[in-house]
C-alpha cells in the first residue's frame, strides 16, 4: 500500500445531477486525497467536496472569441477555455499532485500534453458519449498512449476501446458505485402499479417510445401511475406525446429533481421501465447509473439489451430485457411484470442481492484506492 497522494482530478463540470459517478468517484476515497478542478462548477450544496477549483469561466470573452475561431474553421473547439488551460498549467506547477486524471476522452486530450511535461502519471475516465460517439471515437483513438490509463465503467466500453486501438493492458473497468441499504424497501401493493422511468430525455435514451408503451399497456387494461424523473430537448416533444395519446391523467414528467428525490421515487415505485437505443452517431447507454440505484433499491426493471444495460440487469434474474427498439417486446415484458406482483418481488430481491454483491459504493472504493495504489507505487 502506497502512502496518502494528492491526486488532480480535472473535468469540464462537477458535477451536474447527470454525473453523480464522478461525484462518487472523487468524494469517498478513503487513502488519497483528490483536488478536483473544473471549469463549471455545479450543485455543490448538494454534492459537498474539498478542495474544489473553478478554473475559468467558459463564457469569457477570450473563450468566446476562440470558439468563434475554430467555428468559423469548421473545427471543434477546444473544451477548456485559454484561462482555464492557463489557471490549470499554474496548479499543476504549484502543486504536489502525484497523479492527474481527467474525466471524459475530450478533456485527457486537452490535458494530456501538460501532464506528460510534468511527468505525472495520467488516467483518463472514459463515460460512453467520448467513446461510441463516431467523431469522438476517432479523436479519442488518435489520441491513445502506452503511458496512460484509460478507466470506463462497463465492459460494453472496454471491448469499443479496444476495438479502436486503445492498449488493451492500460484499461480498467470500475463500475460506478451506489449505496445499498442492507434491506430492499417494503413495498403495497395497490389497484394501479406505480411506474417509474429515470433519464435525461434524450435521443438514445428513446423516450417517445416510453409514451408508446404506456398507450399500449392501458389498452391492455393496465392501470398505472408513471413517473418520469429527468431533463432534456425532447421534453416538449414527449408532453405533447402524453397528451395526444389521453396519458395525461396517469404519465407525469417531474423534470430533474434533487438526487434523494430520485431514489425516494425508486423506493416507492413497483417497476423501472428503461429504454434505450443506439443513436445514428453511435451514442447508447454505456452503463445505466440509475439501473444500478434501481437494483439497490430492489426494483424490477424492464429495459433493452443494448450498450452496458446488461451487465446491471440480468436477463430474467433481477430484470427483464428485450432487443433494441423491440418496443412491443417492451410493452409485454412489463405487462407480465404488472399482472404478476410476486414475480416482481422476486426479480426486485434477487437485483437488491446482485447490487450488494456488485455495485456496493464501499467496495467499489476499495477498488479505486487498489487503483491508486497500484498506478503510484
Amino acid at each position: 500500500m502506497t502512502a496518502p497522494a494528492d491526486i488532480l482530478s480535472v473535468a469540464k463540470s462537477f458535477v451536474p445531477r447527470s454525473q453523480t459517478w464522478l461525484y462518487h468517484e472523487v468524494a469517498h476515497l478513503r487513502r488519497h486525497r483528490v483536488h478536483v478542478a473544473a471549469q463549471e462548477l455545479f450543485k455543490l450544496r448538494e454534492y459537498p467536496h474539498e478542495p474544489v477549483t473553478r478554473l475559468a469561466s467558459g463564457r469569457s470573452l477570450g473563450a468566446l472569441a476562440e470558439r468563434l475561431t475554430y467555428r468559423l474553421l469548421l473545427r471543434p473547439p477546444p473544451v477548456l477555455c485559454p484561462q482555464a488551460r492557463r489557471r490549470l498549467a499554474d496548479l499543476l506547477a504549484g502543486g504536489s499532485f502525484r497523479l492527474v486524471q481527467a474525466h471524459f476522452g475530450w478533456v485527457g486530450r486537452e490535458v494530456a500534453a501538460e501532464v506528460d511535461r510534468r511527468g505525472l502519471p495520467f488516467a483518463v475516465w472514459l463515460y460512453g458519449a467520448d467513446v461510441f460517439h463516431r467523431g469522438e471515437a476517432r479523436r479519442l483513438a488518435r489520441s491513445f498512449s502506452n503511458r496512460h490509463y484509460y478507466c470506463c465503467t462497463s465492459h460494453a466500453l472496454r471491448r469499443a476501446l479496444e476495438e479502436l486501438g486503445c492498449p488493451a493492458g492500460r484499461i480498467r473497468v470500475f463500475y460506478p458505485g451506489v449505496e445499498v441499504p442492507e434491506r430492499p424497501p417494503e413495498r403495497r401493493t395497490g389497484e394501479a402499479v406505480r411506474v417509474i422511468s429515470v433519464g435525461r430525455l434524450v435521443g438514445f435514451k428513446a423516450p417517445l417510445s416510453l409514451v408508446a408503451v404506456a398507450r399500449a399497456l392501458r389498452d391492455r387494461g393496465c392501470r398505472l401511475e408513471w413517473q418520469h424523473l429527468g431533463n432534456g430537448p425532447l421534453r416538449r416533444r414527449m408532453e405533447r406525446a402524453i397528451v395526444a395519446q389521453g396519458l395525461a391523467d396517469c404519465f407525469r414528467i417531474r423534470g430533474e429533481v434533487p438526487h434523494a428525490e430520485v431514489l425516494a421515487a425508486m423506493a416507492a415505485a413497483d417497476l423501472m421501465i428503461h429504454a434505450a437505443r443506439v443513436q445514428p452517431d453511435g451514442r447508447r447507454e454505456s452503463f445505466g447509473v440509475v439501473l444500478a440505484e434501481a437494483a439497490a433499491l430492489g426494483l424490477p426493471i424492464v429495459s433493452a439489451r443494448v450498450g452496458g444495460i446488461p451487465e446491471v440487469v440480468r436477463d430474467g434474474e433481477t430484470g427483464l430485457l428485450v432487443e433494441e427498439d423491440d418496443w412491443e417486446g417492451l410493452t409485454d415484458m412489463a405487462g407480465q411484470l404488472i399482472a404478476d406482483p410476486e414475480r416482481r418481488a422476486a426479480l426486485g430481491r434477487a437485483a437488491h442481492r446482485y447490487a450488494r454483491e456488485t455495485f456496493e459504493l464501499s467496495a467499489q472504493v476499495e477498488k479505486l484506492d487498489a487503483f491508486y495504489d497500484e498506478v503510484l507505487a
